[in-house]
């Protein structure tokens, strides 16, 4: 529901041309979507269900806090790979 309201909120202010987007943000999203792909295909190829069956609370947290870590390094690591750098998240006075 709310990527539904998001998306008609988007329509309505790029109809009524309240919002013009950078040329940039097409890379940006594409960038990210990949990193969010690339990541995902890591965790579900590596964690396996079976396993938290098997664990204790204390064996879950650790795994748990292991595999965020994981997949926030590989997001990390993809984001850089397919080219986005912390000036991209930067604004500068001129793109205001």
């Amino acid at each position: 529901g709310a990527i539904i309201n998001a998306l008609m909120l988007l329509r309505k202010l790029l109809q009524d041309k309240i919002y013009q987007p950078n040329q940039d943000w097409l890379s940006f999203c594409v960038r990210v979507t990949l990193a969010s792909v690339v990541m995902a295909i890591c965790l579900l190829y590596f964690v396996d269900i079976n396993w938290w069956q098997q664990w204790q609370t204390t064996e879950r947290i650790l795994h748990l806090l292991k595999w965020i870590t994981i997949g926030f390094v590989v997001y990390v690591l993809s984001l850089l790979l397919f080219g986005l750098r912390m000036q991209h998240l930067l604004l500068t006075s001129d793109k205001c």
